[in-house]
């Protein structure tokens, strides 16, 4: 599993963030950053689409460096 940061224009809804189900949520006007697990490319590639199937502006997405313990 890897984390990848979503920026999104606006805030989120409830059912948005049912949606997405994010680890973490940090406004960051006008904008928010979520970060989500994503498994492989095509996790990602369906997150992208329920941005968009939320009508939500995806602005920056981006793979979080792995952090070993």
């Amino acid at each position: 599993m890897h984390l990848y940061e979503l920026r999104i224009a606006g805030s989120l809804d409830s059912r948005a963030r049912d949606a997405l189900n994010p680890i973490s949520e940090t406004p960051l006007p006008p904008a928010v950053a979520l970060v989500c697990l994503a498994r492989d490319q095509a996790e990602v590639h369906g997150l992208i689409a329920r941005v968009s199937a939320c009508g939500l502006e995806l602005l920056e997405i981006r793979r979080l460096p792995e952090v070993s313990a």
